[in-house]
């Protein structure tokens, strides 16, 4: 049995109505899931040998909303958030032959990104959102021929978009 401390806080500071300072700072773990120790039975296979993940991560937001204090008819908001993760024991998929995978401990890793999203709502009833995240995943291991490149699976830009219909009461 062993024990994990884990913790976070954060900061807010609204220094006017319409625009919003936040920050975060924690230690995480993530126990690895039952079928990364005992695979599926498919396409993973499993390895009991796996280490919780570990990291520290940290952030800094600045978030603006316009009409959102009046609930007026018309709102529109920006918001923009940087992150950095230090990551030890990465729990990642390594492909292991041509149909199977095998999830596996990575030794440290960073991860640097910076996270923009904007959001538009007319009436009360229609809201179009955007989000686009740009992501540095570096592999900081002690082999070689890993140490400094991309982490695989985790795509260095993520757009996504999202139109929503629906009605307050």
């Amino acid at each position: 049995s062993s024990v994990y401390p884990s913790g976070r806080i954060g900061l807010f500071w609204k220094p006017f109505s319409f625009l919003h300072l936040k920050s975060n700072v924690g230690r995480y773990v993530r126990i690895p899931k039952s079928w990364e120790l005992f695979g599926n039975r498919q396409m993973l296979r499993g390895n009991e040998q796996l280490r919780p993940e570990q990291g520290w991560t940290l952030d800094l937001g600045v978030q603006s909303c316009f009409g959102c204090q009046k609930k007026s008819w018309v709102q529109f908001s920006l918001e923009s958030v940087v992150f950095v993760q230090w990551v030890s024991d990465l729990i990642r998929l390594l492909q292991n032959s041509q149909r199977t995978f095998i999830p596996v401990n990575l030794d440290r890793s960073r991860m640097v990104g910076l996270e923009n999203q904007i959001s538009f709502t007319v009436g009360h009833m229609i809201r179009l959102e955007g989000q686009w995240t740009f992501l540095d995943a570096r592999n900081l291991s002690s082999a070689p021929f890993e140490n400094g490149k991309q982490l695989p699976g985790r795509p260095q830009h993520n757009l996504v978009g999202k139109l929503s219909f629906f009605r307050r009461w």
